[in-house]
């Protein structure tokens, strides 16, 4: 049974990857989707296996592989506390299906959120927008469909 938690972790990790990325370049308005990404200190565009969400930081020491310079150890704490964070919501809270994709993309917007602010001081738009219109839509969805329920339903004989 740890196999669909290992699954939601692996797939926590690389969305806190991304996040990463997220973090890093909606200050510098550049492109998040299609160009590569690249060490922030020297600039060399890393390679597939220097990309592996939690552990290229390790194997690597939390140095670049090109230029040998430290990288931020918020890079592997946006990863894990995201991987650990759907865990925590597809365990604990017992939630449905529908539910847990709603709450997890609420909290990687909050995640978003508060490392963007840590690092620049700022709080970005477009994230408390997403916010503002996820709750909003997933409101009205419940209004015509009251009988969606947070928790299992769990058959009684």
């Amino acid at each position: 049974m740890i196999i669909p938690y290992l699954l939601i972790f692996l797939l926590g990790i690389s969305v806190g990857s991304f996040l990463n990325v997220l973090i890093y370049r909606l200050k510098k308005s550049e492109n998040f989707l299609v160009s590569r990404s690249f060490c922030p200190k020297c600039g060399h565009k890393l390679l597939w296996y220097d990309l592996i969400p939690l552990f290229s930081f390790f194997l690597l020491r939390g140095k670049c592989r090109y230029c040998e310079k430290s990288i931020s150890f918020h890079y592997p704490l946006v990863e894990f506390l995201t991987g650990a964070l759907l865990c925590f919501i597809f365990y604990k809270l017992e939630i449905n299906f529908l539910f847990f994709i709603y709450f997890s993309i609420i909290s990687l917007l909050l995640i978003l959120i508060f490392f963007y602010d840590l690092k620049y001081y700022i709080i970005p738009n477009v994230a408390v927008y997403s916010l503002i219109i996820l709750t909003f839509a997933f409101n009205i969805f419940l209004i015509f469909f009251p009988e969606v329920s947070i928790f299992k339903i769990t058959p009684s004989f």
